[in-house]
């Protein structure tokens, strides 16, 4: 797996990633870099996950790429690797980030899953070649897994764990922190508890997930935030889209939506009300619409 170098400030640098306070001063990447910049978002959680766990991290992951959302983690065992193999396994996009050189896969008995995340996603570090697991590396690659998402989701996790820091520096970035709960027996789930008393989001399902992305879409960068609104916008009908053609950024009333629509009256507020319901207008003063994107 040949490693290419993208040094800070080279075009092919990672936006949101450039965008936090401490970016590395460069990155390898193995695979393809076209998906360090697609939404995405970041699974994380115990290394002794539960089935349990495993099976949450795995139902996300899943969804998120069924909704044209890559998911990063960073390849170590238990949640990691489940988010990783269900991404792939969906059809979808997803990302390593590595606390090891790009030849030094960790843990080794993740080379295979490696291989497979270079040829359908990536493999990021900013170790040099050569470099092992030192443990004081992983706490700092968090900050990447991090700073490549949209958000964080944590799924299981000790009261003090790396999966915590990553929420942590989440949250210092500006991102939205999510949560699963778990059950109240369990100590991996005194993370993911402690969390959502501290404000993080709940995540019951996948579309916790994805209503807060599509707030948070404005972190995109404008020349690619029109492919990630369109990944996320839901699928519109034919008379959905229609008479969203008609709508624009700049208001337009109801009269005259209706003198462009062959829809009747009624009809089109059906079709109004559903394109809102999915996101894509928005309802002003005096029956007025714009696009919401």
């Amino acid at each position: 797996m040949e490693a290419r170098v993208i040094p800070f400030g080279d075009p092919r640098y990672p936006p949101l990633l450039s965008g936090i306070h401490n970016p590395p001063e460069k990155i390898y990447v193995m695979g393809q870099l076209s998906v360090l910049t697609e939404p995405s978002v970041a699974i994380v959680g115990s290394r002794r996950a539960s089935a349990y766990g495993e099976d949450a991290a795995g139902a996300l992951a899943r969804a998120l790429a069924e909704a044209g959302v890559a998911t990063v983690s960073g390849l170590a065992r238990g949640i990691d690797t489940a988010a990783h193999k269900a991404s792939l396994q969906a059809g979808g996009k997803t990302i390593a980030v590595m606390g090891t050189g790009p030849d030094e896969i960790f843990p080794s008995d993740n080379k295979s899953l490696a291989e497979d995340i270079c040829r359908q996603g990536a493999l990021v570090t900013e170790y040099d070649p050569g470099t092992p697991g030192w443990p004081g590396n992983f706490p700092a690659r968090n900050r990447i897994i991090a700073g490549l998402s949209l958000g964080t989701v944590v799924v299981e996790a000790a009261e003090r764990s790396g999966a915590l820091i990553t929420a942590r520096l989440a949250a210092e970035q500006g991102k939205e922190v999510f949560a699963v709960p778990g059950p109240i027996s369990s100590p991996l789930s005194e993370g993911p508890h402690k969390l959502i008393s501290q404000g993080a989001k709940l995540v019951r399902r996948v579309e916790d997930i994805l209503e807060e992305i599509k707030v948070l879409r404005g972190l995109i960068p404008a020349a690619s935030r029109k492919t990630q609104d369109e990944l996320l916008l839901p699928a519109l009908t034919g008379e959905e889209q229609d008479l969203l053609n008609l709508i624009s950024l700049e208001p337009v009333s109801i009269d005259q939506l209706l003198n462009k629509s062959a829809e009747g009256a009624g009809r089109a507020a059906n079709t109004l009300l559903s394109l809102e319901l999915k996101g894509a207008i928005l309802t002003l003063p005096g029956k007025r619409y714009v696009r919401s994107r």
